[in-house]
């Protein structure tokens, strides 16, 4: 049964010997630019996949994701970090207007942390519908600060108390450590 085997595949390597031997013959001229010719076609169409890919967003999220994870580095920190102090020259001053500015911004911060940090959604409202307490401890705090920072801005006539501002900039400034943004 070997023997047979061996037979066949040496007269399928005689046969593919003599092929090749043809083809060269036949095209030899030709081989280097019918070599250029096919690596051209495949690039062509390896570009074709990619893009498609691109297109249907098949790599999509993995390169958001990656471009999120790169997104919340040391230069975010820092603006963060920036921005935190502002924040508390602001509450210092004791000027309502200052501190109700204060707690708008604080409020944007943790927004653009949260679209950074990949949740979706229209608005804040949405982004944060989508956290638990398992990823960020004191949610409902952020919520109670969130809907007074919607009342500061829809509301003309409501009046902040100090409490109510420094509960609000507590649970942001919590928020803002667990994220790794905050080291204080």
């Amino acid at each position: 049964m070997n023997d047979i085997n061996l037979e066949n595949l040496n007269v399928l390597l005689a046969e593919a010997k003599d092929t090749g031997i043809f083809w060269i013959k036949v095209f030899g001229d030709f081989l280097p630019f019918i070599q250029v010719f096919s690596i051209l076609v495949s690039l062509f169409f390896l570009g074709m996949i990619v893009f498609m890919m691109v297109k249907l967003n098949v790599i999509g999220e993995k390169v958001t994701e990656i471009v999120n994870l790169v997104s919340v580095s040391t230069i975010d920190r820092k603006r963060v970090l920036k921005a935190w102090k502002q924040i508390l020259n602001k509450i210092a001053t004791q000027n309502k207007s200052d501190i109700k500015i204060a707690l708008i911004e604080a409020d944007k911060i943790m927004d653009e942390i949260l679209k950074v940090s990949g949740f979706r959604g229209d608005s804040m409202a949405e982004r944060l519908e989508q956290i638990t307490p398992a990823q960020l401890s004191n949610i409902e705090r952020i919520w109670r600060a969130h809907k007074l920072r919607n009342r500061l801005v829809h509301e003309t006539d409501y009046e902040m108390t100090e409490s109510e501002a420094r509960i609000a900039i507590d649970a942001y400034h919590k928020a803002f450590q667990e994220f790794g943004l905050l080291n204080e």
